[in-house]
């Protein structure tokens, strides 16, 4: 299972019930997922792994950077190569036990991302951990 197409898959699947072009909302938030994940990368290994990295100045324009190019390759790869089409055929017949797991591990890849930046934050300016 291609985790990212499944995650694009539910995602468009629950804006699909509110709004009339769920892709832009299913396609940016995998972006932001991808960017997170990214950043998440570069977190650990600057804190944990090499501390004494020479920090950039800019790195909030490198993260933007990042999620546009994140955003163009999600454009590209959810409009020519992989539509959702494709991945409602592929997930149609899924069961009701698998779809719950697979759910939770969709909430898992949004929501995890984006916490370790701030459990990060938090040990170094709350706790002076890190």
């Amino acid at each position: 299972m291609n985790w990212i197409d499944y995650t694009y898959y539910r995602i468009f699947n629950w804006y699909k019930r509110w709004d009339m072009h769920p892709w832009i909302y299913a396609r940016s938030l995998v972006s932001l997922i991808i960017t997170f994940i990214i950043w998440d990368l570069y977190l650990i290994y600057k804190e944990l792994v090499n501390p004494n990295i020479v920090r950039l100045e800019n790195e909030k324009l490198l993260a933007a950077c990042v999620f546009f190019v994140c955003l163009f390759i999600s454009f590209y790869r959810f409009r020519k190569l992989v539509t959702i089409e494709s991945l409602e055929k592929k997930y149609q017949n899924e069961e009701l036990k698998v779809k719950l797991l697979h759910g939770y591990l969709v909430l898992s890849t949004i929501f995890l991302p984006i916490l370790l930046p701030i459990i990060f934050g938090v040990l170094r300016h709350n706790l002076g951990i890190i």
